[in-house]
């Protein structure tokens, strides 16, 4: 499966990942660029901020609480379709999706 991380200034990395694994895994075993993760992918630091493209919103999990507050913390704004990246399991529905990486996370 394939994720494609698109920069604040338009540039698109597609990136191979495997179902389990976290958008936030994925972004660090490849190399992608604008994640950064402080606190290991436990919800708790806001620095893997993303939006998921409007397309991809239905197969997205629920928000849980936790990361909904977690949201009010990003460097950038919260936006429609901010998430954090360590709280969204890859699936094989997800094959494809885009992600809009903000221009800062702190």
């Amino acid at each position: 499966m394939h994720v494609t991380f698109m920069t604040h200034d338009g540039h698109a990395n597609t990136v191979p990942s495997d179902v389990g694994k976290s958008l936030l895994q994925t972004a660090l075993e490849q190399g992608v660029e604008g994640l950064l993760g402080d606190c290991g992918g436990c919800c708790s630091c806001a620095t893997c901020h993303v939006v998921i493209d409007p397309a991809w919103h239905a197969v997205l999990p629920p928000i849980s609480e936790m990361e909904d507050g977690m949201l009010s913390c990003t460097a950038e704004p919260r936006a429609a379709g901010s998430r954090l990246g360590c709280q969204i399991v890859l699936r094989p529905t997800m094959d494809g999706m885009l992600v809009h990486l903000p221009a800062r996370q702190r």
